[in-house]
């Protein structure tokens, strides 16, 4: 047998040091001017301060990762885009005219618009809900002075609706 010897050869180590990934199951949230547009919404509760101020609370951070809550001013139009999976969107809105796409899924959405301390409507944001196929639930009241939509685009959906639905609210199946 013969055998022939090998070169003598040095591993050099190597550490690698990369930027993580942004975890695809957060909010993605970006403010052009006064349009604040949120993607990949899986669970998120939005409060609309009355004043251009709006708090994003990302819910779909679970175990020791904590509750994520961001706070956005100069906020006049916001969009909320949901994710191909059942979601689960809150928002308490003013004046910031907003538009939801909730996506595939079986998708919850409540929306509401002003509060009704009097019997005169207050806030004045327009809203439309989209939702995509799937069994989605809708509940929501306006007591505003905007326009308050619901689309169901062809999904089995149903409305909820609170004891007084308010003012102006559309449900299109």
């Amino acid at each position: 047998m013969h055998a022939e010897r090998l070169e003598t050869r040095r591993l050099l180590s190597a550490t690698l040091h990369a930027n993580p990934a942004p975890d695809p199951g957060h909010i993605a949230a970006v403010q052009v001017g006064g349009t604040l547009t949120l993607g990949n919404v899986n669970s998120v509760q939005i409060v609309d301060d009355g004043a251009g101020g709006i708090t994003v609370y990302d819910k779909s951070r679970t175990g020791s990762d904590p509750l994520f809550s961001t706070t956005y001013s100069g906020v006049t139009r916001l969009v909320v885009n949901g994710t191909k999976g059942d979601d689960n969107i809150s928002a308490d809105l003013f004046n910031v005219d907003t538009t939801i796409d909730a996506g595939r899924g079986d998708d919850f959405v409540t929306v509401s618009v002003g509060d009704r301390v009097t019997d005169s409507p207050q806030g004045a944001a327009n809203v439309v809900i989209d939702a995509g196929p799937g069994r989605d639930v809708f509940a929501g009241n306006n007591f505003g002075t905007g326009s308050f939509v619901f689309n169901g685009n062809g999904g089995r959906d149903s409305l909820s609706i609170f004891p007084d639905v308010g003012y102006h609210v559309v449900f299109n199946q």
